[in-house]
C-alpha cells in the first residue's frame, strides 16, 4: 500500500494548526471573560497549600492552559503578589486543570466542529455586549479545536492499514523514548493539550499502545515547563524558584510515572472496565492523564515544603544591597498592565515597599538630627534617592494603568494610589531637605538639645512613626480603622506641639549661652515633625480613597 506522505504531513500540520488556533482563542476569550476575577483570586489566595492547589486547578480548568497559569504565577511572585510557597501550591495544582481538555476531546466531538464554528462566529459578530462576544469566541475556538482533531484523524487514518508503520509502533521499545518525544514536541508547540489531543486522535485510530500513549502524555508534562522557565528569565530569585518548582514537580512525577507505567495501565483499564488489549482507547488516554495529574498533585501538595526548600537551595539569594542603598527602583511588572485589578494590586504592594523605606527614614531622622554625625545625616540624605526613583516608576506605571479601560472603582483606586505615592515622596523629601538641613545646622553651631526638649520631641516623633505605621496598614490591608487612627492622632500631636512650643518660648527668655541658635534648631525640628504628621494624615486619607469601596479622591489636608 502506497501512502500519500505529503498529504498526511499537510493534514497533520494543518490539523495541529487549527487545534492550536482554537485553544488560543478559547484561552484568550476565557481570560477576557473571567480573567480579572480569576487572577485576583490568585493574587489574594490563602497560604493554605490545599486551597492554593485547588485554585491552580480551577483557574487552569477555566483558562485551559497550565502554561498561562504558570506564567501568571511567575509574574505574581516577581511582583510580590504571591509568596513562593503560595506560588508552588498553585503550580502543583495547575496541571490537574488541563485534564478537563483531555476528558472533553476523548468524546467523539469532531462531528460538532462546524456547527460550533458557525454558532460561535455568528454570536461574536452580532452580539452587542462584550460578554456575549467573548462567549462566541469560546464556542468558535472549541469548533476550531474539534475541527483540527477531525483533520488530524482523517490524515492519520491510512496509517492504520500501513504494515510498516504498525510494526514500528508495536516494536518493543523503552517508554523513556516516548517520554522524551512527548516532552520535546510539547516544548516545541508550547501546549501539553495539543500533545494530549494528538495522542487521543492516534488512540481513536487504533495506532498506539496504551503504555506508549501514557508515556507521551507524561512527557507533555515535562515539555510544558519550558514556558515557565522562559517567563522567569531576568526575574527576582523567588520567581525563578517558582519556575524551578514547576520543573521539579513535573519532571519527578513524570519519571516516577514511567517507572510505574504498567501499574498505571492496569489502573486505567480497571477504571474504564476495558478489556486487556495493547491498543489504547481515547478514554483510556484521558483517564491516564487525569489519574497521573491527580496523584502527582496530592503527593506534591503533601511534600510541598521539601520542594520549596530544594528550589531555594538551587536558586540562592542575590547579594543584598548595602544599608542605605537599593539596587534600582521598586520593581513593577508591566506584563499585567492589561489586567487593572492586578496592576493596581501590584502598585499597592510596591507603594508599601516605598512606604516602609520612607518610614525607616523618619524613624532614623530624630536621632540623626539631634545627636548624629555628618556621616549619619549623609546616609539619611542618600536614602531619599531610592524613594525618588521609585516614585518616578510608580507615577509612570499608574499613568499606564490609567490609560487602559477602568471602571469607576478602579479609577478611584488608581487616583488614591497616585495620591499616596505623591505623599510618600514628599515625606521622604521632608526628611532629606528639612530635617537633614536642621541636623547640619545643629552640627555647625555646636548646640545641644536639652533633655526636657528631647523628651517631648521623642513623644512627637513616636506619634509620627505610629501614624506612618497605621497609614501603611490602611494602604496594605485596606484597614479604614487604621486610617481613622491616623486622623485621630492629630489631637495627641496638637497637645504635644503646644506643650513643646510653650517650653521653647519659655527657655528662649533664659540667659543660657547660644540660646537663640538652639531655639532655631529646636523650632525647626518641631516644624519638620509638624509637616511629617500632616503628610501622614494625607497618606491616611489617600489610602482610604484607594480602597475600591471608597472612590472619593483625597482633598487637601486641613
Amino acid at each position: 500500500m502506497t501512502l500519500d506522505w505529503p498529504g498526511i504531513i499537510m493534514g497533520l500540520g494543518g490539523g495541529l494548526a487549527l487545534f492550536l488556533i482554537g485553544m488560543g482563542r478559547v484561552t484568550a476569550s476565557l481570560k477576557s471573560l473571567a480573567g480579572d476575577r480569576l487572577r485576583a483570586a490568585l493574587a489574594r489566595l490563602s497560604s493554605n497549600r490545599v486551597i492554593g492547589a485547588t485554585t491552580g486547578a480551577v483557574v487552569t480548568a477555566v483558562i485551559q492552559s497550565s502554561s498561562v497559569t504558570s506564567v501568571l504565577v511567575v509574574g505574581f511572585v516577581s511582583a510580590n503578589l504571591l509568596s513562593l510557597t503560595q506560588a508552588a501550591s498553585v503550580i502543583v495544582g495547575s496541571h490537574l486543570g488541563t485534564t478537563v481538555t483531555a476528558q472533553v476531546i476523548a468524546f467523539d466531538v469532531t462531528q460538532w466542529a462546524l456547527g460550533l464554528l458557525g454558532v460561535g462566529a455568528l454570536l461574536a459578530a452580532v452580539a452587542s455586549r462584550e460578554r456575549w462576544q467573548q462567549i462566541g469566541g469560546i464556542v468558535a475556538g472549541l469548533g476550531f479545536v474539534f475541527f483540527g482533531m477531525g483533520v488530524m484523524s482523517e490524515a492519520m487514518s491510512p496509517l492504520g492499514q500501513h504494515e510498516p508503520f504498525l510494526d514500528l509502533l508495536t516494536a518493543d521499545r523503552s517508554p523513556l523514548l516516548a517520554l522524551a518525544i512527548g516532552a520535546g514536541f510539547t516544548a516545541l508547540v508550547q501546549s501539553s493539550s495539543a500533545t494530549t489531543g494528538i495522542v487521543v486522535v492516534m488512540a481513536g485510530q487504533g495506532l498506539i499502545e496504551l503504555e506508549t500513549g501514557i508515556a507521551l502524555v507524561l512527557g507533555a508534562a515535562i515539555g510544558t515547563c519550558v514556558t515557565a522557565l522562559l517567563a522567569a528569565i531576568g526575574r527576582p530569585p523567588d520567581a525563578v524558584r517558582a519556575a524551578v518548582v514547576h520543573v521539579v514537580v513535573n519532571t519527578v512525577g513524570a519519571v516516577v510515572g514511567v517507572l510505574l507505567i504498567s501499574q498505571i495501565s492496569e489502573a486505567v483499564r480497571w477504571i474504564g472496565d476495558d478489556p486487556v488489549t495493547s491498543a489504547a482507547s481515547p478514554r483510556q488516554i484521558a483517564n491516564a492523564a487525569t489519574l497521573f495529574h491527580l496523584v502527582n498533585t496530592v503527593v506534591f501538595v503533601a511534600a510541598l515544603s521539601p520542594v520549596v526548600a530544594l528550589a531555594r537551595r538551587l536558586v540562592p539569594d542575590r547579594a543584598p544591597a548595602g544599608d542605605g542603598d537599593r539596587a534600582g527602583p521598586v520593581a513593577l511588572d508591566r506584563d499585567v498592565l492589561d489586567t487593572p485589578v492586578l496592576a493596581l494590586e501590584q502598585a499597592r504592594r510596591a507603594l508599601l515597599e516605598v512606604g516602609l523605606w520612607a518610614r525607616e527614614m523618619v524613624d532614623r531622622a530624630l536621632a540623626a538630627t539631634t545627636t548624629g554625625s555628618l556621616a549619619d545625616l549623609d546616609e539619611l540624605e542618600a536614602m531619599d534617592d531610592w524613594v525618588d526613583a521609585s516614585h518616578a516608576e510608580l507615577i509612570d506605571y499608574l499613568r499606564r494603568v490609567g490609560r487602559g479601560p477602568l471602571d469607576d472603582e478602579q479609577r478611584g483606586e488608581m487616583l488614591g494610589l497616585l495620591a499616596v505615592s505623591n505623599e510618600m515622596e514628599q515625606l521622604a523629601d521632608l526628611v532629606e531637605t528639612n530635617l537633614v538641613a536642621t541636623g547640619r545646622a545643629r552640627v555647625a553651631s555646636g548646640v545641644e538639645v536639652s533633655a526636657t526638649t528631647m523628651g517631648i520631641l521623642a513623644e512627637l516623633h513616636e506619634v509620627v512613626v505610629g501614624a506612618i505605621d497605621d497609614g501603611l496598614a490602611a494602604l496594605g490591608e485596606r484597614d479604614t480603622d487604621a486610617a481613622d487612627r491616623v486622623l485621630e492622632s492629630k489631637t495627641r500631636f496638637r497637645d504635644l506641639d503646644r506643650l513643646l512650643s510653650g517650653h521653647l518660648a519659655e527657655r528662649l527668655t533664659t540667659a543660657e549661652p547660644r540660646r537663640v541658635e538652639a531655639y532655631r534648631v529646636e523650632i525647626e525640628l518641631l516644624e519638620g515633625l509638624r509637616r511629617a504628621h500632616g503628610a501622614c494624615r494625607r497618606v491616611a486619607r489617600a489610602a482610604r480613597a484607594s480602597v475600591v469601596d471608597d472612590t472619593t479622591v483625597p482633598g487637601a489636608d486641613s
